[in-house]
């Protein structure tokens, strides 16, 4: 999320000031394999399967979900998932956000540097300012969808369209 994108950024800028830029990847990919190695010691497919759950824990989780008895197997309509108009439409909206997240992660601290002239260190801190706005806004922006809402003004497809695209 918006989050973990400035603390990275934050970080990055301190990471490659001390060790330079490829201590980066290093660092996050040393990062990236001690959690997967983690998840793969902690985690499990369902709480059935959970070794760190106690029995009473279990139970609960069971029956809240109703899981409790039988567990019916459908089959996914993978045709009918893949050729929805609507889907499809998800799928390039995704891959529009994606392009422009991804522009924006590698071209601000690229901007910054070349044209501001801003040292690495201070790149990081004011690179990330656009991601702890995004992440302190979407508070605010919650409530507000909440009260739209409750006002009657929006549709929940309305609202979440807007703001979606805030």
């Amino acid at each position: 999320g918006q989050l973990g994108t400035a603390f990275q950024h934050i970080a990055a800028g301190f990471i490659a000031d001390l060790w330079g830029w490829p201590a980066i990847f290093y660092v996050t990919g040393t990062i990236g394999a001690i959690w997967t190695i983690v998840y793969i010691i902690i985690g499990s497919s369902s709480p059935q399967e959970s070794r760190f759950i106690t029995s009473e824990e279990r139970l609960y989780i069971q029956t809240s979900l109703g899981q409790i008895g039988g567990h019916k197997r459908y089959k996914t309509p993978w045709k009918a998932i893949f050729t929805s108009m609507p889907f499809i439409s998800l799928i390039i909206a995704h891959c529009g956000q994606n392009w422009g997240h991804w522009t924006l992660i590698t071209e601000i601290p690229s901007y910054m540097s070349k044209v501001l002239g801003v040292d690495i260190k201070h790149n990081g801190i004011i690179s990330a300012l656009p991601y702890l706005a995004l992440f302190v806004l979407s508070i605010p922006n919650g409530f507000v969808a909440d009260y739209i809402l409750k006002k009657k003004w929006l549709s929940i497809t309305a609202s979440r369209k807007l703001f979606n695209s805030i």
